[in-house]
């Protein structure tokens, strides 16, 4: 039987966070909006993807933390 690891918590740099995010953003906004071309409403989905993105992993963190 596989002993249990100690959790260790993953901390990521704002420079790494920002790196996860735009990508994370880029693939979702080419696989569910190819068809939107650039500008206003592209930069609007753009940010609320980043928003939603950054929101769902300071949730996810905060669970952790409270476990």
């Amino acid at each position: 039987m596989q002993k249990r690891q100690k959790y260790v918590p993953l901390e990521l740099d704002n420079d790494r966070l920002d790196n996860i995010v735009s990508t994370l953003r880029d693939r979702l906004l080419s696989e569910f909006w190819p068809h939107v071309p650039e500008g206003e409403q592209r930069d609007r989905i753009k940010a609320r993807l980043e928003n939603n993105i950054l929101a769902a992993l300071r949730r996810f963190a905060n669970e952790v933390e409270a476990t």
